[in-house]
């Protein structure tokens, strides 16, 4: 069995359960103690149940499901797996580690294991750890999109962007109608100051997910580098009628507006990114020496 359950930034569901036959004999202090057909019934059963509520993101339920299980069957693998997930979606990610280190000593060839506990070291800042057993899962299912794309995300974090580029563009390759990888390696590319191919696949991704904020901001940005403070105003406006709580694209969208020499629109967003965030100095919370100089000199004269 695989485990292809996904989060927020994954994606599918998860598989259907599978039933485990025949009778089990579990070595305890010397000797063997017969698992019943009734009781693997019942892990099944428990196993079933956790999965649901796994499903629905009850996750505490689903532990207390998948605890039961172990307690009938300390053999069933990918018991451990599921519980490390719904620990892992509790932030519990220490926990979880334990658990996919137990579920890989029973199935060591589990691909999905090692993207498992690839994500929870990253998790743990153990970025080279992480990249190891991505590494592993990549080498056990080398068509699975996902893998690389968390690759490509743990690499970036090691500062390793050529090797983070390779791997998002394969999982492109593989799942090319995918938009949050059009987004990330938009991202990247604009991390490297390659504004015009980060546009190409911001666009993209707006295109296959139209209402995410961070796309449009992240085009937005590229836009004042390639000195176009009309299109970045209008991917601004669009990220802030997405989210308005975003103190960010005031202040860059304060910077916009004075390319277009609208002072006054300017002086409004940074005013209402000092509102929002209140707890930072007004002078200090500003992007740079010439937006301070601005608001010191025309904002506070209005």
């Amino acid at each position: 069995m695989t485990i292809r359950s996904k989060g927020m930034w994954l994606v599918g569901a998860l598989v259907s359960v599978g039933i485990w036959g025949g009778w089990l004999v579990e070595p305890v202090g010397g000797r063997g103690i017969v698992v019943s057909q009734l009781d693997k019934g019942s892990a099944s059963h428990l196993f079933k149940l956790g999965n649901e509520y796994l499903d629905k993101e009850q996750y505490e339920k689903a532990i207390e499901m998948y605890n039961q299980l172990l307690q009938i069957d300390k053999t069933f693998g990918e018991g451990y797996y599921r519980r490390g997930i719904a620990k892992f979606r509790l932030g519990e990610y220490q926990q979880a580690l334990v658990d996919f280190n137990q579920a890989l000593e029973l199935q060591p060839q589990e691909a999905w294991g090692y993207f498992w506990r690839g994500i929870t070291q990253r998790e743990l800042a153990r970025f080279n750890e992480a990249i190891q057993d991505l590494n592993q899962a990549v080498k056990l299912l080398p068509s699975e999109n996902e893998f690389y794309y968390q690759r490509s995300i743990t690499r970036s974090m090691l500062k390793d962007y050529d090797g983070a580029m390779r791997d998002i563009s394969t999982a492109i390759r593989i799942e090319p109608s995918n938009g949050e990888y059009y987004f990330w390696r938009g991202t990247l590319y604009r991390l490297s100051n390659k504004c015009k191919e980060a546009i190409g696949d911001f666009n993209i991704s707006i295109n296959l997910i139209p209402n995410q904020p961070g796309t449009h901001f992240g085009r937005a940005i590229c836009s004042l580098v390639l000195d176009q403070p009309q299109n970045a105003l209008k991917d601004f406006n669009i990220t802030l009628s997405l989210n308005p709580k975003l103190v960010q694209v005031y202040k860059y969208r304060a910077i916009a507006h004075l390319g277009v020499k609208n002072e006054a629109l300017a002086c409004q967003d940074l005013g209402k990114a000092i509102e929002l965030d209140r707890s930072m100095n007004k002078e200090e919370f500003l992007l740079a020496d010439e937006m301070k100089e601005f608001y010191q000199k025309i904002c506070r004269k209005k």
